[in-house]
Protein backbone atom coordinates (compact mmCIF):
# COMPACT_ATOMS: atom_id res chain seq x y z
CA UNK A 1 0.00 0.00 0.00
CA UNK A 2 2.95 2.54 -0.64
CA UNK A 3 0.32 4.37 -3.17
CA UNK A 4 -1.53 5.38 0.00
CA UNK A 5 -0.70 9.25 1.31
CA UNK A 6 0.77 8.97 4.61
CA UNK A 7 -0.38 11.19 7.40
CA UNK A 8 0.51 10.48 10.88
CA UNK A 9 -1.47 10.92 13.91
CA UNK A 10 -0.01 10.77 17.31
CA UNK A 11 -0.92 7.55 19.48
CA UNK A 12 -3.08 8.06 22.73
CA UNK A 13 -0.70 9.25 25.89
CA UNK A 14 -0.49 5.77 28.40
CA UNK A 15 0.00 8.20 31.38
CA UNK A 16 -3.68 9.99 30.53
CA UNK A 17 -6.98 9.76 32.66
CA UNK A 18 -8.64 6.66 30.55
CA UNK A 19 -6.22 5.84 28.43
CA UNK A 20 -5.54 2.28 27.19
CA UNK A 21 -2.24 2.49 29.34
CA UNK A 22 -4.85 2.11 32.49
CA UNK A 23 -6.29 -0.20 30.88
CA UNK A 24 -3.93 -2.42 30.00
CA UNK A 25 -3.15 -1.99 33.41
CA UNK A 26 -6.00 -3.34 34.77
CA UNK A 27 -6.82 -6.49 32.57
CA UNK A 28 -3.20 -7.66 32.89
CA UNK A 29 -4.29 -7.39 36.53
CA UNK A 30 -6.46 -10.63 35.14
CA UNK A 31 -3.70 -11.79 32.74
CA UNK A 32 -6.64 -11.67 30.35
CA UNK A 33 -4.73 -8.89 27.95
CA UNK A 34 -1.28 -7.55 27.30
CA UNK A 35 -1.15 -5.31 25.22
CA UNK A 36 -3.97 -2.84 24.44
CA UNK A 37 -4.18 0.70 22.58
CA UNK A 38 -6.57 2.34 21.33
CA UNK A 39 -7.27 5.42 18.92
CA UNK A 40 -9.70 7.50 17.30
CA UNK A 41 -11.24 8.02 13.61
CA UNK A 42 -13.56 11.19 12.29
CA UNK A 43 -16.25 9.47 12.02
CA UNK A 44 -18.01 5.57 12.95
CA UNK A 45 -15.38 2.61 12.29
CA UNK A 46 -17.85 0.81 9.34
CA UNK A 47 -15.15 -1.85 8.44
CA UNK A 48 -11.95 -3.34 9.94
CA UNK A 49 -9.38 -5.65 7.89
CA UNK A 50 -5.99 -7.61 8.43
CA UNK A 51 -3.37 -7.85 5.44
CA UNK A 52 -1.51 -10.73 5.45
CA UNK A 53 1.70 -9.34 6.66
CA UNK A 54 -0.19 -8.06 10.00
CA UNK A 55 -1.08 -4.86 9.36
CA UNK A 56 -4.63 -3.21 10.30
CA UNK A 57 -7.15 -1.48 7.78
CA UNK A 58 -10.02 0.68 8.90
CA UNK A 59 -12.33 2.36 6.71
CA UNK A 60 -14.64 4.84 8.29
CA UNK A 61 -18.36 6.52 7.43
CA UNK A 62 -16.72 9.43 6.35
CA UNK A 63 -15.00 7.59 3.14
CA UNK A 64 -11.63 7.36 4.34
CA UNK A 65 -9.00 4.40 4.66
CA UNK A 66 -6.49 3.93 6.94
CA UNK A 67 -3.14 1.64 7.53
CA UNK A 68 -2.61 1.25 11.56
CA UNK A 69 0.70 1.10 12.74
CA UNK A 70 1.90 0.20 16.54
CA UNK A 71 0.31 2.09 19.18
CA UNK A 72 -2.89 3.15 16.58
CA UNK A 73 -0.74 5.52 14.49
CA UNK A 74 -2.57 6.06 11.13
CA UNK A 75 0.64 5.72 8.86
CA UNK A 76 -1.31 6.47 5.77
CA UNK A 77 -4.71 7.99 4.97
CA UNK A 78 -6.95 7.84 1.81
CA UNK A 79 -9.95 9.67 0.90
CA UNK A 80 -11.35 6.70 -1.48
CA UNK A 81 -15.33 7.28 -0.98
CA UNK A 82 -17.93 9.72 -1.48
CA UNK A 83 -19.41 8.21 1.45
CA UNK A 84 -18.57 5.82 3.99
CA UNK A 85 -16.45 2.43 3.48
CA UNK A 86 -18.58 -0.90 3.01
CA UNK A 87 -16.07 -3.03 2.79
CA UNK A 88 -12.26 -3.39 2.72
CA UNK A 89 -10.27 -6.72 1.30
CA UNK A 90 -6.63 -6.94 1.42
CA UNK A 91 -5.79 -8.92 -2.03
CA UNK A 92 -3.96 -12.63 -0.48
CA UNK A 93 -0.39 -12.62 -1.29
CA UNK A 94 -0.19 -8.70 -2.34
CA UNK A 95 -0.02 -5.46 -0.47
CA UNK A 96 -3.13 -4.25 -2.40
CA UNK A 97 -6.53 -3.64 -1.32
CA UNK A 98 -10.13 -3.76 -2.83
CA UNK A 99 -12.19 -1.58 -1.24
CA UNK A 100 -16.14 -0.61 -2.04
CA UNK A 101 -17.94 1.81 -0.95
CA UNK A 102 -21.63 3.99 -0.45
CA UNK A 103 -20.63 5.91 -3.92
CA UNK A 104 -21.17 2.59 -6.30
CA UNK A 105 -17.57 2.41 -6.49
CA UNK A 106 -15.34 -0.82 -6.66
CA UNK A 107 -11.36 0.32 -6.01
CA UNK A 108 -8.43 -1.86 -6.06
CA UNK A 109 -5.42 0.43 -4.29
CA UNK A 110 -2.12 -0.74 -5.80
CA UNK A 111 1.28 -0.12 -4.16
CA UNK A 112 2.80 1.76 -7.45
CA UNK A 113 0.87 4.86 -6.79
CA UNK A 114 -2.14 7.15 -5.80
CA UNK A 115 -4.69 6.12 -8.33
CA UNK A 116 -6.64 3.59 -8.02
CA UNK A 117 -8.10 1.15 -10.90
CA UNK A 118 -11.60 1.39 -10.54
CA UNK A 119 -13.30 -1.81 -12.03
CA UNK A 120 -17.19 -1.19 -11.33
CA UNK A 121 -19.32 1.58 -10.90
CA UNK A 122 -22.78 1.52 -10.03
CA UNK A 123 -25.54 3.71 -8.96
CA UNK A 124 -26.62 1.61 -5.78
CA UNK A 125 -23.86 1.30 -2.81
CA UNK A 126 -21.29 -1.60 -3.22
CA UNK A 127 -22.11 -3.68 0.13
CA UNK A 128 -20.25 -7.28 -0.29
CA UNK A 129 -16.76 -7.57 -1.40
CA UNK A 130 -14.71 -10.40 -1.07
CA UNK A 131 -11.10 -12.38 -2.64
CA UNK A 132 -10.75 -15.97 -3.29
CA UNK A 133 -8.15 -17.28 -1.07
CA UNK A 134 -5.33 -17.30 -3.91
CA UNK A 135 -6.10 -13.61 -4.73
CA UNK A 136 -6.91 -14.24 -8.20
CA UNK A 137 -10.72 -13.44 -8.37
CA UNK A 138 -13.05 -10.53 -6.67
CA UNK A 139 -16.78 -10.47 -6.09
CA UNK A 140 -18.33 -7.30 -5.66
CA UNK A 141 -22.47 -6.64 -4.97
CA UNK A 142 -24.89 -4.24 -5.64
CA UNK A 143 -28.36 -4.33 -5.43
CA UNK A 144 -29.25 -6.73 -7.78
CA UNK A 145 -26.02 -7.57 -9.32
CA UNK A 146 -23.07 -9.31 -8.55
CA UNK A 147 -19.95 -8.73 -10.62
CA UNK A 148 -16.56 -11.22 -10.91
CA UNK A 149 -13.05 -10.32 -12.01
CA UNK A 150 -10.45 -12.69 -12.09
CA UNK A 151 -6.78 -11.45 -13.37
CA UNK A 152 -8.02 -8.24 -14.20
CA UNK A 153 -10.41 -9.27 -16.56
CA UNK A 154 -14.48 -9.54 -16.43
CA UNK A 155 -15.43 -13.61 -15.08
CA UNK A 156 -19.02 -13.15 -14.92
CA UNK A 157 -22.31 -10.69 -14.45
CA UNK A 158 -25.19 -11.81 -13.04
CA UNK A 159 -28.53 -9.69 -12.55
CA UNK A 160 -31.54 -11.29 -11.45
CA UNK A 161 -35.00 -8.22 -11.55
CA UNK A 162 -36.58 -10.52 -8.55
CA UNK A 163 -33.72 -10.88 -5.99
CA UNK A 164 -31.28 -8.71 -4.46
CA UNK A 165 -28.05 -9.74 -3.52
CA UNK A 166 -27.76 -9.57 0.67
CA UNK A 167 -24.47 -11.68 1.53
CA UNK A 168 -21.96 -13.98 -0.21
CA UNK A 169 -18.74 -15.90 0.62
CA UNK A 170 -16.60 -17.92 -1.32
CA UNK A 171 -16.08 -21.64 -0.46
CA UNK A 172 -12.39 -22.36 0.95
CA UNK A 173 -11.50 -24.36 -2.39
CA UNK A 174 -12.16 -20.55 -4.12
CA UNK A 175 -14.49 -22.26 -6.79
CA UNK A 176 -18.12 -21.83 -5.32
CA UNK A 177 -19.77 -18.49 -4.35
CA UNK A 178 -22.54 -19.03 -2.06
CA UNK A 179 -24.93 -15.84 -2.69
CA UNK A 180 -27.91 -15.45 -0.09
CA UNK A 181 -30.73 -13.26 -2.50
CA UNK A 182 -34.23 -13.11 -1.02
CA UNK A 183 -35.86 -16.38 -0.40
CA UNK A 184 -32.94 -18.33 -1.19
CA UNK A 185 -29.36 -19.51 -1.21
CA UNK A 186 -27.88 -19.80 -4.88
CA UNK A 187 -24.35 -21.29 -5.19
CA UNK A 188 -21.98 -19.85 -8.45
CA UNK A 189 -19.95 -22.26 -9.56
CA UNK A 190 -16.25 -22.00 -11.14
CA UNK A 191 -17.18 -22.13 -15.20
CA UNK A 192 -21.02 -22.32 -15.44
CA UNK A 193 -22.82 -19.25 -16.47
CA UNK A 194 -24.98 -18.07 -14.10
CA UNK A 195 -25.36 -19.36 -10.17
CA UNK A 196 -27.86 -22.22 -9.15
CA UNK A 197 -30.27 -22.38 -6.73
CA UNK A 198 -29.38 -24.78 -3.81
CA UNK A 199 -32.06 -23.28 -0.97
CA UNK A 200 -35.29 -22.36 -0.95
CA UNK A 201 -36.86 -20.59 2.17
CA UNK A 202 -38.97 -17.62 2.93
CA UNK A 203 -37.94 -14.69 4.15
CA UNK A 204 -34.47 -12.73 3.26
CA UNK A 205 -31.04 -13.80 4.21
CA UNK A 206 -28.60 -11.76 5.61
CA UNK A 207 -25.51 -13.50 6.20
CA UNK A 208 -23.87 -17.16 5.37
CA UNK A 209 -20.51 -18.89 5.89
CA UNK A 210 -19.06 -21.61 4.77
CA UNK A 211 -17.75 -24.58 7.42
CA UNK A 212 -13.93 -24.96 6.91
CA UNK A 213 -14.41 -28.33 4.74
CA UNK A 214 -16.74 -26.63 2.06
CA UNK A 215 -19.57 -29.11 2.69
CA UNK A 216 -21.58 -27.11 4.64
CA UNK A 217 -23.55 -23.91 4.93
CA UNK A 218 -24.77 -21.51 7.37
CA UNK A 219 -27.34 -18.78 6.53
CA UNK A 220 -28.80 -16.18 9.07
CA UNK A 221 -32.51 -14.72 8.05
CA UNK A 222 -34.45 -11.48 8.71
CA UNK A 223 -37.43 -13.65 9.98
CA UNK A 224 -35.22 -15.31 12.78
CA UNK A 225 -33.85 -18.25 11.51
CA UNK A 226 -30.74 -20.53 11.37
CA UNK A 227 -30.98 -22.43 7.94
CA UNK A 228 -27.99 -24.90 7.24
CA UNK A 229 -26.72 -26.78 4.38
CA UNK A 230 -25.32 -30.18 4.63
CA UNK A 231 -23.42 -31.82 1.43
CA UNK A 232 -25.41 -35.07 1.43
CA UNK A 233 -22.73 -38.29 1.88
CA UNK A 234 -21.57 -39.50 -1.28
CA UNK A 235 -23.15 -42.30 -3.06
CA UNK A 236 -22.85 -46.11 -1.12
CA UNK A 237 -21.63 -44.19 2.60
CA UNK A 238 -24.13 -43.31 5.33
CA UNK A 239 -25.45 -39.67 5.73
CA UNK A 240 -28.04 -37.88 4.41
CA UNK A 241 -26.65 -34.12 4.41
CA UNK A 242 -30.25 -31.91 3.62
CA UNK A 243 -31.27 -29.02 5.33
CA UNK A 244 -31.76 -27.85 8.79
CA UNK A 245 -34.24 -24.97 10.01
CA UNK A 246 -33.40 -23.80 13.48
CA UNK A 247 -35.94 -21.41 15.34
CA UNK A 248 -36.26 -19.48 17.95
CA UNK A 249 -34.07 -16.50 17.88
CA UNK A 250 -35.86 -13.23 18.72
CA UNK A 251 -34.33 -10.94 16.35
CA UNK A 252 -32.64 -11.49 12.46
CA UNK A 253 -29.97 -13.12 12.80
CA UNK A 254 -27.15 -11.13 11.39
CA UNK A 255 -23.86 -12.69 12.60
CA UNK A 256 -22.69 -16.39 11.46
CA UNK A 257 -19.43 -17.79 11.73
CA UNK A 258 -18.07 -21.01 11.70
CA UNK A 259 -15.49 -22.82 13.77
CA UNK A 260 -12.22 -22.84 11.97
CA UNK A 261 -11.58 -26.77 12.65
CA UNK A 262 -14.93 -27.85 14.52
CA UNK A 263 -18.34 -28.85 12.85
CA UNK A 264 -19.88 -25.36 15.18
CA UNK A 265 -21.69 -22.19 14.32
CA UNK A 266 -21.39 -19.64 16.33
CA UNK A 267 -24.75 -17.42 15.50
CA UNK A 268 -26.56 -13.94 16.86
CA UNK A 269 -29.95 -13.12 16.47
CA UNK A 270 -30.68 -10.86 19.65
CA UNK A 271 -28.97 -10.59 22.70
CA UNK A 272 -27.33 -14.04 23.57
CA UNK A 273 -24.38 -15.52 21.26
CA UNK A 274 -25.78 -19.55 20.58
CA UNK A 275 -23.15 -21.94 19.30
CA UNK A 276 -24.63 -25.03 17.13
CA UNK A 277 -22.78 -28.47 16.75
CA UNK A 278 -23.75 -29.93 13.62
CA UNK A 279 -24.06 -32.98 12.88
CA UNK A 280 -23.47 -34.72 9.16
CA UNK A 281 -27.06 -36.40 10.53
CA UNK A 282 -29.40 -35.15 12.53
CA UNK A 283 -30.70 -32.14 14.45
CA UNK A 284 -28.21 -29.44 15.87
CA UNK A 285 -27.25 -28.73 19.47
CA UNK A 286 -27.44 -25.62 21.11
CA UNK A 287 -25.39 -24.07 23.50
CA UNK A 288 -26.48 -20.50 24.31
CA UNK A 289 -23.51 -18.33 25.91
CA UNK A 290 -25.41 -15.44 27.86
CA UNK A 291 -23.43 -12.12 28.64
CA UNK A 292 -25.09 -9.08 26.34
CA UNK A 293 -27.70 -7.49 27.34
CA UNK A 294 -27.93 -5.84 24.12
CA UNK A 295 -28.19 -7.38 20.76
CA UNK A 296 -24.85 -8.62 19.08
CA UNK A 297 -23.42 -6.75 16.57
CA UNK A 298 -20.77 -9.00 15.72
CA UNK A 299 -18.33 -11.82 16.61
CA UNK A 300 -16.24 -14.06 15.40
CA UNK A 301 -13.89 -17.13 15.88
CA UNK A 302 -9.93 -16.45 16.08
CA UNK A 303 -8.06 -18.71 13.53
CA UNK A 304 -6.99 -21.34 15.83
CA UNK A 305 -10.67 -21.13 16.98
CA UNK A 306 -9.67 -21.62 20.56
CA UNK A 307 -11.43 -17.97 21.12
CA UNK A 308 -14.48 -16.30 20.17
CA UNK A 309 -15.40 -12.77 20.22
CA UNK A 310 -18.34 -11.28 20.77
CA UNK A 311 -19.87 -7.19 21.10
CA UNK A 312 -22.76 -5.42 21.01
CA UNK A 313 -24.89 -2.53 20.64
CA UNK A 314 -24.17 -1.42 24.19
CA UNK A 315 -20.32 -1.34 23.37
CA UNK A 316 -19.82 -4.48 25.25
CA UNK A 317 -16.98 -6.93 24.44
CA UNK A 318 -16.74 -10.60 25.27
CA UNK A 319 -14.19 -12.89 24.57
CA UNK A 320 -14.92 -16.89 25.30
CA UNK A 321 -13.18 -20.07 25.61
CA UNK A 322 -13.67 -22.78 22.95
CA UNK A 323 -16.12 -24.63 25.17
CA UNK A 324 -18.07 -21.45 26.19
CA UNK A 325 -16.45 -20.07 29.46
CA UNK A 326 -16.53 -16.63 29.48
CA UNK A 327 -13.08 -15.24 29.41
CA UNK A 328 -12.93 -11.67 29.35
CA UNK A 329 -15.51 -9.01 29.23
CA UNK A 330 -15.32 -4.81 28.85
CA UNK A 331 -17.07 -2.16 27.62
CA UNK A 332 -16.72 0.48 25.24
CA UNK A 333 -18.15 4.07 24.79
CA UNK A 334 -20.59 3.24 21.63
CA UNK A 335 -21.91 0.22 19.37
CA UNK A 336 -19.23 -1.90 18.45
CA UNK A 337 -19.40 -1.80 14.53
CA UNK A 338 -16.92 -4.02 13.39
CA UNK A 339 -14.45 -6.95 15.14
CA UNK A 340 -11.98 -8.30 13.31
CA UNK A 341 -9.27 -11.16 14.55
CA UNK A 342 -5.54 -11.06 12.98
CA UNK A 343 -4.14 -13.71 10.68
CA UNK A 344 -2.42 -15.17 13.66
CA UNK A 345 -5.12 -14.55 15.69
CA UNK A 346 -2.70 -12.96 18.41
CA UNK A 347 -4.84 -9.61 18.32
CA UNK A 348 -8.52 -8.42 18.25
CA UNK A 349 -9.39 -5.26 16.64
CA UNK A 350 -12.83 -3.49 17.58
CA UNK A 351 -14.24 -0.08 16.00
CA UNK A 352 -17.43 1.43 17.26
CA UNK A 353 -19.82 4.56 15.89
CA UNK A 354 -18.52 7.12 17.77
CA UNK A 355 -14.96 6.51 15.92
CA UNK A 356 -13.29 4.44 18.80
CA UNK A 357 -10.41 1.70 17.23
CA UNK A 358 -9.64 -0.72 19.94
CA UNK A 359 -7.20 -3.52 19.85
CA UNK A 360 -5.78 -5.54 22.06
CA UNK A 361 -4.39 -8.75 22.45
CA UNK A 362 -5.95 -11.65 24.65
CA UNK A 363 -3.61 -14.17 27.07
CA UNK A 364 -5.80 -16.46 28.23
CA UNK A 365 -3.34 -18.31 30.20
CA UNK A 366 -5.54 -18.41 33.71
CA UNK A 367 -9.49 -18.95 33.42
CA UNK A 368 -9.93 -15.14 34.26
CA UNK A 369 -12.64 -12.96 33.97
CA UNK A 370 -11.93 -9.38 33.78
CA UNK A 371 -14.81 -6.02 34.03
CA UNK A 372 -13.27 -2.48 33.13
CA UNK A 373 -15.02 0.34 31.24
CA UNK A 374 -13.30 3.00 28.95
Amino acid sequence: MRGLAGMPQAPPSPSSPGSAGDACEHDRAADAVVRDWRSALPESVTVLAWTDGGGLCSGAADGSIRLHGIGGVALRVLAAHDGGVTALCPRPGTDAVASAGEDGRVCLWGSDGDVPEIPMQSSHWVEHLAWTGDGRTLAAAAGRSLQLWRDAGSAGIWYDSRRTVLAFAWAPDGRRLAIAANQGLHVWRDGAEAPAQLLDFPGAPLAVDWRSDGKALAVGTQDGFLQVWRQPAAAGKRGAGGQLTMRGYPAKVRCVHWHPRRSRVATAGGSDVVVWDIPQTGPGRAVPLRAHEAAVTALAYAPDGGLLASADRDGRVCLWRDGGDLLLTFVLGAEVTALSWSPDGAVLALGCTDGQLRVLEPGGRRAATAETKS
